[in-house]
């Protein structure tokens, strides 16, 4: 069978890239000591990320949007505690999975740098009785798309915004019935530039990611926080896209396993070979 990508594959893309915050928090106080308004916020925007990074996990409704492109979203639990996993519901056209499944929407789990895609098994070629499609992220991100997908989370982005020069306390909005401080950020490629100073390679180049290829010259990250200092939507704005995160509610780290192996039919080698032979 024939995998379809396109859309849903750019916006995973763009989605590993946005949560990938890891490194940022050790910018945080240098930058804060250059920008003497901006220091209750960060200070503020720490608490956050600390608290949201000891939840472990949390139900979040996340949304891609990409210009030319319905916006794709991904509905479910996502759990960072013990590494990065997730376990979603995704439009089965938008994942590629609408002619292996009869729902218009298809579960989707990551677990230790593996895709699993939830399929009925009488539409689906090769071994009869497979409940599951499953992809290594290496064919949809590279190599070291998937190490930076193995360490996402949608709480990521807080640490972000310790680079910014330009962070400030927009008010209290109320979203999904709780009232909020909404504070927001504009992180350019010189913020990013003299946060690297203090970070090692590895993180500068994470931090980097989102602004390599088109015309991405700045990051607009939007955060409310309620009174717990827990976000409750993150927007960041990245060139013409942006990607949008609300969190229903936080929970400690959740174990999210993969399918039995005897019910998944690995695709990976299948999507190779098409993408070499220019199909994928």
């Amino acid at each position: 069978m024939k995998m379809r990508r396109g859309a849903s594959v750019a916006g995973v893309v763009l989605l590993a890239g946005a949560l990938s915050g890891c490194g940022a928090e050790r910018a945080v106080d240098r930058a804060a000591e250059s920008v003497d308004e901006a220091v209750d916020v960060l200070a503020a925007l720490r608490k956050t990320s600390t608290k949201a990074d000891q939840a472990g996990s949390a139900q979040v409704e996340t949304t891609v949007s990409m210009p030319g492109a319905k916006g794709i979203r991904m509905d479910g639990l996502w759990s960072w505690g013990k590494g990065t996993a997730f376990d979603v519901q995704m439009d089965a056209r938008q994942a590629g999975m609408a002619d292996v499944t009869k729902s218009d929407t298809v579960r989707v789990l990551f677990v230790d740098g593996t895709y699993y895609y939830k399929v009925d098994p009488t539409l689906v070629g090769g071994p009869a009785g497979k409940h599951w499609l499953s992809v290594d992220a290496s064919v949809v991100m590279g190599r070291d798309g998937t190490d930076m997908a193995k360490q996402s989370n949608p709480v990521a982005g807080l640490r972000f915004i310790g680079t910014s020069r330009h962070a400030q306390e927009v008010g209290l909005e109320t979203v999904l019935g709780r009232e909020t401080t909404h504070y927001t950020a504009t992180i350019s490629k010189d913020d990013l530039g003299r946060a690297g100073t203090v970070l090692a390679p590895n993180d500068k180049n994470a931090l980097m990611n989102s602004f390599t290829g088109g015309n991405v010259t700045s990051i607009t990250i939007d955060v409310w926080v309620d009174g717990r200092d827990l976000p409750v939507r993150i927007k960041q704005k990245i060139g013409q896209a942006s990607v949008s995160v609300t969190f229903k509610s936080f929970d400690k780290a959740k174990q999210v396993t993969a399918p039995t192996a005897a019910d998944v039919l690995d695709m990976t080698e299948t999507i190779k070979q098409q993408a070499a032979a220019g199909q994928g």
